[in-house]
């Protein structure tokens, strides 16, 4: 049995590490739970984050809380732990989407530690990228990071490419047809000649959207190691009918949960966080 323990200073930092995530509309839409005795984290939806209007099934919430799990996982494995992670663990409560236990080193290898550099260099560019395309190695390498995850991260081909700024466009013209302007939302940023990635799920349920969520940021945090910079693009799967032709007809499997814009280029600002106590609670 480990005698080794979880301190209360160790729970800060590596929920400190998890709350750098993206979110959609930078909503940071979680709660963590640390079971210092159990060596367990909870993570839960604050439904007081949702998005009503922009996201009314939580789709969107699932996918950021399930990018926070991810960065949680990679912080523990930094600090030397085995991080195991069950998604929906308690079908009677629906708010308990994860729980992340922190387990003893079996001995074998894992490369999460190694994208822990990443965690703080990531920030969302939105500016403009640079026209260099990314080496066939690296999408390669993207692609993979994804399938670790329980996704698909795919690339689409030119003529279906030329279709995916239409359908941001679109999206961003509905969400702007009424007369209040969504709360956290930004204009669409899409090059004309754009490097798109679609990150999808076989199916398309809550426990999906929290693989995506742990996909998209792997996905990001290995781009950051390979000098790229990534933004996600939401407006197109915000809504059910932009989604589906979304997909590559000739490639394409499974439903679109994110787009993301990948290329070289500046680094957005860091964007300011939610206060840890507003965000944990830490039992003994």
């Amino acid at each position: 049995m480990s005698t080794r323990t979880l301190s209360e200073e160790r729970a800060v930092d590596l929920v400190h590490d998890a709350t750098t995530a993206p979110s959609v509309h930078d909503t940071r839409p979680w709660r963590f739970r640390c079971l210092r005795g159990e060596r367990t984290f909870e993570i839960r939806a604050d439904s007081e984050r949702a998005l009503r209007h922009a996201d009314p099934d939580a789709r969107g919430l699932h996918i950021g809380c399930g990018a926070a799990v991810f960065n949680l996982r990679v912080a523990a494995a930094h600090a030397g732990w085995r991080p195991e992670a069950r998604l929906l663990p308690d079908p009677r409560d629906p708010t308990l989407l994860v729980t992340v236990h922190l387990a003893d080193p079996d001995g074998g290898e894992s490369d999460l530690a190694a994208l822990y550099p990443a965690v703080h260099r990531r920030h969302t560019g939105r500016l403009p990228y640079a026209g260099k395309p990314i080496p066939t190695s690296v999408r390669s390498a993207l692609a993979y990071a994804a399938r670790r995850e329980g996704a698909l991260l795919e690339f689409p081909g030119p003529r279906h490419l030329g279709r995916v700024p239409e359908l941001i466009e679109k999206a961003e013209s509905r969400d702007h047809a009424g007369t209040r302007r969504i709360p956290g939302r930004e204009a669409a940023d899409v090059e004309r000649a754009p490097r798109l990635a679609l990150l999808s799920t076989l199916r398309d349920h809550p426990e999906d959207w929290l693989r995506a969520g742990q996909a998209m940021e792997r996905v990001l945090l290995l781009a950051t190691s390979e000098g790229l910079v990534g933004a996600p693009v939401t407006q197109a799967v915000e809504w059910p009918d932009p989604r589906r032709p979304l997909r590559d007809p000739v490639s394409g499997k499974g439903r679109v949960q994110m787009v993301l814009r990948l290329g070289y280029g500046p680094p957005g600002p860091k964007t300011p966080r939610r206060p840890l106590p507003d965000v944990l609670d830490i039992d003994p």
